[in-house]
């Protein structure tokens, strides 16, 4: 049942076979039953970690889950637990992938109920309706343990599911020069970007409603961050020479940075406003937003009306992402480009 490589037979593992693999879904779920016998006796640092696996042949909606690492300090990706050779206790290895639901509990510190090695690893595995402690046994800890098992199991089972991801915010002038430093919020999330414009989270939540095929959830990037960044007055003239006809916008993103108001058209109103915000006469737009964000890899298709359709400011991200059908497990091209509003 229970596999350990070395961390160098684990990296051509991972290469050679579970790189075709999806990656996995991550869960929140916490630790909350008999705390005495199954979570704070275990170890002190609480890593105890509940994890699904189900192999890639068990039928088309089958991956492998990560549920939880209750330091937060596990990847979405891999669980690591250290391995022996029977002698010398080895670096991190990767922990093998099986048909069977694992508990495992990371450096334990309890050798009378989760023993396996000299090497302070302590697990146990639930495998068709029986509970292991590596081959010991011991009825009253695994009676205990299997109760709390099947109840954080339950818990986790109703609980939303999440996936990663990651992705960049560019500047739609230059889509190669992401925005350093760039804070904003998806979702619930409040994120930062790094020097490169990338942007990395662990965890947004599924609507289980969208559940289907091509669908999922909105990620949609929202800032209402500095207001008047490399907004000035020559803005306004170049607003107004668009609408007299003198200097016609030439891209679409020009457009949407200049509806100061919204209304899905450039008009007098949005050059007042935009005046009104460089007096500092009024310290938001209208809608309280002063970016919009353009999925970076959509193409307008009318590019001197940009409203001609309902164009899309946020990625739905699900499992079935592809058009091949595939599962997707982590999404790694979230990318937006960026539009300040009255940056023209």
């Amino acid at each position: 049942m229970m596999n350990f490589f070395t961390r160098r037979t684990a990296l051509f593992l991972w290469t050679c076979v579970f790189s075709a693999l999806p990656f996995s879904a991550v869960f929140a779920c916490s630790c909350s039953f008999s705390p005495d016998t199954f979570c704070e006796s275990i170890n002190e640092d609480h890593q105890l970690v509940l994890a699904s696996f189900i192999s890639s042949d068990g039928g088309p909606n089958a991956h492998y889950r990560v549920v939880e690492g209750i330091n937060n300090d596990l990847t979405g990706d891999t669980i690591l637990v250290l391995g022996h050779d029977g002698a010398n206790c080895l670096e991190e290895v990767l922990y093998g992938m099986f048909s069977d639901t694992i508990l495992l509990a990371l450096n334990g510190g309890n050798a009378a109920t989760y023993a396996w090695s000299a090497c302070g690893v302590f697990y146990a595995f639930y495998e068709r309706d029986s509970l292991s402690f590596g081959g010991w046994s011991y009825p009253e800890q695994e009676k205990t343990a299997y109760t709390d098992f099947l109840a954080n199991l339950s818990e986790c089972q109703q609980l939303s599911e999440y996936m990663p991801g990651t992705g960049r915010i560019v500047d739609w002038r230059d889509t190669t020069s992401g925005l350093a430093a760039f804070r904003f919020q998806i979702n619930d999330l409040s994120l930062i970007t790094d020097g490169e414009g990338r942007y990395y989270f662990q965890q947004i939540p599924f609507r289980p409603e969208y559940w289907e095929p091509h669908a999922g959830t909105p990620l949609a990037p929202r800032s209402d961050a500095d207001i008047l960044q490399s907004v000035t007055t020559a803005d306004l003239i170049r607003m107004q020479k668009h609408i007299l006809g003198l200097t016609p916008f030439s891209h679409p993103e020009q457009y949407l940075a200049a509806d100061v108001d919204n209304s899905r058209h450039v008009s007098v109103m949005d050059v007042l406003l935009l005046r009104r915000i460089i007096l500092n006469l009024t310290t938001n737009f209208p809608g309280g937003q002063s970016w919009r964000f353009i999925p970076l890899d959509y193409e307008f298709p009318d590019p001197n009306n940009p409203w001609a359709e309902d164009f899309p400011e946020a990625i739905w991200i699900s499992y079935r992402t592809d058009f091949d059908d595939n599962l997707v497990y982590r999404k790694d091209d979230l990318h937006f480009r960026a539009i300040k509003i009255g940056d023209l």
